[in-house]
C-alpha cells in the first residue's frame, strides 16, 4: 500500500469512526438518515472489513461487508469494498455485480467504474466494460487506463472508430507510453490497413525497445504482408528475451515451415505446444510438419502423430472446415 493510499484509508477511518461515534452519543430521536442512511453500526463493521482486508484476512473481512450491508443496503462504500475482496479471490462475476451496485449507489465513484470495467473486461463483457469504462473517463478526463480500457473494450466489439477515438486520446495523456500504440496497431491491422499498423508497432517499439509482446505484435503485422525475414529477426529476439513465449516459437514454426526449415519448424512448433497446450494453431501447425514427414518418409507413425494434432487443434477450436476437410482426407487415406 502507497503512503498516499495509507493516508487516504487513514483518513477515511477517522471520518467514518467519528461519524459513528457522533452518532452513537446523540439523542435517541436520530436517525441513520442523518448520515446518507449509513448506519453506525454498519459503518464499524466496514472498517473492521477494511483492516482485516488490509491483514489478508479475506473471509472474514467479507462476512463482515456482508452484514454491514444487511444494516445499510444502500452503502456504497461497502459495495467497493466487496468487489475488491471478490476481486482479489478472482471471483470476477461477484466482483462485477459489487462494483456495479456500488456505481448505482454513487454515480461519482471513479475508481468504482474503473474497477468494473477491469473486471468486466476480464469476463469478455465488452459491452458492460465499455459502459463502465465510458464514465469512468467522464469523471477523470486525464486518466489513461480508463482511455485504453474503453479504448480496448470497443476494440473487442469491433467499433474500430471508438477504439481508435480513445486510444488517440490515451496517447494524449501519456506520449511516451507504448500500449496506445500497440493498440492503434491492432486496430489498423483489423482494418486491414497493413502499413499504418506496422508504422504504428514500430513507434511502440521505439518507445519500449525491450518488450516482447510489442516485438511479436510487430512481428504478426511483418508476416501479414510476407516479409518473413524481418519478422523472424524480430521473434528471435523476443525469445531470447523472454523464451517461454509460446507464441513467438509458434510463428517462428510458420515462418521456418514456409521456409523450408521442416526440422526447425518442427522445434519450433513442439516448443509452442509444450508451453501452451491450448494453443490450437500450434497444434495445426505441427500436425502439418508430421503429416509432411509421414507422406515424404512413408511412415505411417508419423502421419497418425500428425493427424493426432489436427484432431487436438478441432477439438480446442471446432470452427476450422478446412482443417476438418484435410483431416478427412488424411485419415481416409490412412484406412485405404
Amino acid at each position: 500500500m502507497t503512503v498516499s493510499s495509507m493516508a487516504s484509508r487513514v483518513f477515511t477511518f477517522f471520518v467514518l469512526l467519528t461519524a459513528a461515534a457522533m452518532i452513537g452519543c446523540a439523542p435517541q430521536e436520530a436517525k441513520p438518515s442523518d448520515i446518507g442512511g449509513v448506519s453506525p453500526d454498519a459503518i464499524e463493521l466496514y472498517v473492521d472489513a477494511a483492516m482485516l482486508k488490509d491483514l489478508n484476512e479475506r473471509e472474514r473481512a467479507l462476512q463482515r461487508v456482508n452484514e454491514a450491508l444487511e444494516l445499510s443496503p444502500d452503502f456504497a462504500m461497502a459495495y467497493s469494498l466487496k468487489g475488491d475482496l471478490h476481486q482479489a479471490a478472482k471471483q470476477f462475476g461477484k466482483s462485477a455485480d459489487a462494483y456495479e451496485r456500488a456505481t448505482e449507489i454513487d454515480p461519482w465513484s471513479f475508481k468504482d467504474f474503473f474497477n468494473l470495467g477491469k473486471v468486466t473486461a476480464v469476463l469478455e463483457q465488452w459491452s458492460r466494460a465499455v459502459r463502465a469504462y465510458v464514465r469512468a473517463t467522464k469523471l477523470e478526463p486525464k486518466h489513461y487506463g480508463a482511455h485504453i480500457g474503453a479504448a480496448k473494450s470497443y476494440y473487442h466489439l469491433d467499433d474500430y472508430a471508438q477504439a481508435m477515438k480513445y486510444t488517440n486520446q490515451a496517447a494524449g495523456i501519456d506520449p511516451n507510453a507504448p500500449g496506445a500504440a500497440v493498440l492503434a496497431g491492432d486496430i489498423l491491422k483489423a482494418q486491414d490497413q497493413r502499413a499504418d499498423a506496422i508504422e504504428s508497432y514500430r513507434r511502440a517499439l521505439e518507445l519500449d525497445s525491450d518488450n516482447p509482446k510489442v516485438m511479436i505484435s510487430l512481428a504478426a503485422a511483418y508476416l501479414q504482408d510476407t516479409r518473413y525475414d524481418a519478422a523472424k529477426e524480430l521473434l528471435e529476439s523476443a525469445i531470447d528475451i523472454d523464451p517461454q513465449n509460446a507464441t513467438a516459437h509458434q510463428y517462428l514454426g510458420f515462418i521456418n515451415l514456409k521456409q523450408g526449415n521442416i526440422q526447425r519448424s518442427l522445434q519450433n512448433y513442439t516448443m509452442a505446444v509444450d508451453l501452451d497446450q491450448n494453443d490450437w494453431m500450434a497444434h495445426k501447425g505441427l500436425g502439418v510438419v508430421y503429416v509432411l514427414q509421414g507422406v515424404k518418409k512413408k511412415d505411417a507413425e508419423l502421419k497418425q502423430e500428425g493427424l493426432d494434432h489436427w484432431r487436438t487443434s478441432l477439438q480446442i477450436k471446432p470452427d476450422q472446415p478446412q482443417l476438418q476437410r484435410m483431416l478427412d482426407k488424411y485419415s481416409s487415406n490412412m484406412e485405404n
